[in-house]
């Protein structure tokens, strides 16, 4: 099993690459503005970075968590259709309900906007418990 907290991670740097390349693709065609829903550590280019933690320590992971918006993400204090695209790293594994999660991600994001999302497999877990309480598989 991959240890992705590894600070050797070229997977997680190559994730996180994808991301930002794709937020800055996005911009470049939209010329609008992205949401970046649990974005952690590090928000997104040319998003609005919202996430549920915020200050200098994460109770789980360590670090300062400085997101624009505070707020959970299956619940996004938002208009509908106010976002051009939607980037999320590693945070959807981490609501406790996945299907309102998508909807309201949806439900913010105008039409025919796109997402980028990177989870995590099933097979790199530990699932099931309070930090990460959904798990997919990639078929």
């Amino acid at each position: 099993m991959t240890n992705f907290r590894w600070r050797n991670n070229i997977v997680g740097d190559q994730q996180r690459a994808f991301i930002v390349y794709w937020a800055i693709k996005e911009y470049k065609r939209t010329g609008g503005i992205g949401i970046d829903p649990g974005c952690g550590q590090a928000i997104s280019p040319y998003c609005i970075g919202v996430d549920y933690y915020a200050g200098p320590n994460h109770p789980y992971y360590g670090g300062g968590y400085w997101p624009h918006i505070r707020c959970l993400g299956e619940i996004l204090p938002f208009k509908s259709e106010t976002f051009d695209f939607l980037v999320s790293h590693h945070s959807l594994e981490h609501m406790k309900n996945v299907v309102t999660s998508f909807n309201e991600w949806l439900r913010i994001l105008k039409h025919e906007s796109k997402m980028a999302i990177i989870m995590l497999d099933k097979r790199y877990g530990p699932f099931g418990n309070e930090i990460h309480p959904s798990e997919y598989e990639a078929r």
